[in-house]
């Protein structure tokens, strides 16, 4: 570990004594789940030797299933779920979250598309927040998608008062506990949107850091298919009426998000 690095997480030991659980979805990634895995191994075992990597192959129709289970074979540290079909990203990061035993949960996509070694600025600020969630600068994605990405964050801030600049930046600490304690039931990536929203209901302390954000050089995004917009969709209009009655708007201002 660098010094910069050193300095960063000083004072976060306690906290990477409870354990990290990595969660990784990943749908027909056979070109990046390998550097994916690897990037977070290495960087995580810079802070911490109490950690878990849980893929979870969403009915993948290529070699990503397979690719995970050799990484497996080869680190215990390392385990896979398979799903027979593809249920979609929130059941994929369910399923990781059932799954997870450290007190810690980190998540991220297997499309390389994250610098892993700034996953450090979010243990920096986790000290006294429940959630530390990146937000991409300099977006490399393109244009529909950040339209698409702006007006969604408009409705989420119209409906439920949350103010989060990335809602759905897949760069994201949360205490397990409160993963598990939410009772999450998206199956789309609604699901980010969903467990935010939750926690800003219960009062929960949120952060925000700036993340790099890397344009895709492998593999099909599949994220903003019409299909996956599609499913999202519905499941924004099936559970908001739930998540309104069940905590009314998201607590989050000047005094919860820092």
């Amino acid at each position: 570990m660098e010094a910069g690095d050193s300095e960063l997480v000083k004072g976060t030991e306690s906290l990477v004594r409870e354990g990290l659980s990595i969660v990784l979805p990943a749908f027909n990634e056979e070109e990046n789940i390998l550097a994916t895995v690897e990037a977070v191994r290495f960087e995580i075992a810079k802070l911490t030797d109490n950690f878990e990597i849980i893929v979870v192959n969403d009915g993948s129709r290529d070699r990503t299933g397979g690719i995970a289970d050799a990484l497996a074979r080869e680190d215990r540290r390392i385990r896979v779920i398979h799903h027979p079909i593809n249920r979609g990203y929130g059941a994929a990061l369910r399923s990781g979250f059932t799954a997870m035993t450290k007190g810690l949960c980190f998540y991220t996509d297997t499309d390389c598309q994250f610098d892993l070694s700034e996953f450090p600025r979010l243990l920096q600020r986790l000290p006294g927040a429940d959630v530390v969630t990146g937000f991409r600068v300099n977006r490399a994605d393109p244009l529909h998608r950040r339209f698409n990405a702006a007006l969604y964050k408009q409705m989420l801030s119209a409906i439920f008062g949350l103010r989060v600049r990335d809602v759905d930046c897949a760069f994201k600490v949360y205490r397990s506990a409160l993963l598990k304690e939410f009772d999450l039931s998206s199956n789309s990536i609604f699901i980010s949107a969903e467990a935010l929203i939750k926690a800003a209901q219960r009062g929960c302390v949120i952060r925000e850091v700036p993340v790099t954000h890397l344009a895709r050089a492998r593999g099909k995004q599949t994220g903003n298919s019409p299909a996956t917009l599609v499913r999202a969709l519905r499941e924004f209009l099936a559970l908001s009426p739930r998540l309104r009655q069940e905590g009314g708007r998201a607590r989050v201002g000047s005094t919860k998000l820092r």
